[in-house]
């Protein structure tokens, strides 16, 4: 591609433009925010006066792991990858296809036709499984003869595939809508996209979209089962990675009380309690 040098005369149609008298003020006065500083960090403060507590319970809980997951810097995490969208369907897969109580999926899927015993050690599982020219990042054999068909994002904008995705594959496994599930998981910024999809997709096909808030209440609802302690390990592995780099809430720099955040891992430490 050939680029031309800008003809900086083209400029010059601007030079009459005239500018309202308030723009031309040089004396902005941004004070009106300053004062809003002080009710801002009350705000946090009560924040944190929910929060710590959560997270005192929660170190009492998990004392046996070292205390919460929140307390460690999982940026550094070596074991396993998590750089990619693929990482994140492997700990997810991994998750699902080992536990022996079906319980994480239980509260994940929330399925009306399922029991929990239906959720656990599931017949098969595949990744990223191609058909035609489409790729399938999640389908579960569940032991009840049905399946789950789930696309995993860690924001990928390209959701309107999913659609076509979750058709082919039921296709080829000769599956119907009564016993096969569509479903997408997704940050929580990228919901509105996907409900703007759906709403002019005008598809047949009927996908659940789930959050990684929704994943991780599940997972420390699922600590506190009966769950072997081997997969238990990896859960609250994975549980400190899904909060702190895909949730974004630092929970390692507590003691300067990171904002971002703060209300959905508020939401996730008093959900994840439920079910106790």
């Amino acid at each position: 591609m050939v680029y031309k040098q800008l003809n900086a005369n083209l400029w010059m149609v601007f030079d009459f433009w005239k500018f309202s008298n308030y723009l031309q003020k040089k004396d902005f006065d941004w004070s009106l925010f300053d004062e809003l500083i002080p009710h801002h960090n009350l705000i946090i403060e009560s924040q944190y006066n929910k929060l710590l507590p959560l997270l005192d319970k929660w170190n009492l809980k998990l004392q046996d792991f070292g205390n919460d997951p929140t307390n460690y810097n999982w940026e550094k995490f070596r074991s396993l990858r998590l750089t990619r969208e693929e990482d994140w369907s492997d700990w997810f897969a991994h998750i699902i296809e080992t536990s022996t109580t079906g319980t994480f999926a239980n509260y994940l899927f929330q399925k009306q036709d399922f029991d929990k015993r239906s959720y656990s050690n599931p017949i098969n599982i595949t990744r990223e499984e191609t058909c035609r020219n489409f790729r399938a990042d999640v389908i579960i054999e569940w032991k009840n003869a049905k399946y789950s068909h789930v696309e995993i994002k860690v924001g990928d904008m390209n959701l309107l595939k999913t659609f076509e995705t979750s058709e082919v594959f039921m296709q080829k496994y000769k599956a119907h809508n009564a016993n096969w599930t569509n479903y997408i998981l997704l940050l929580s910024n990228q919901l509105p996209e996907w409900e703007n999809i759906v709403e002019n997709a005008h598809s047949k096909i009927c996908v659940n979209p789930l959050t990684w808030e929704n994943v991780c209440i599940s997972l420390r609802r699922a600590l506190i089962s009966e769950e072997t302690i081997t997969w238990k390990v990896w859960a609250y592995t994975f549980i400190g990675a899904i909060e702190q780099i895909l949730i974004r809430f630092k929970g390692h720099l507590i003691n300067s009380k990171p904002r971002e955040n703060l209300n959905t891992k508020i939401n996730i430490l008093e959900k994840g309690f439920i079910y106790e």
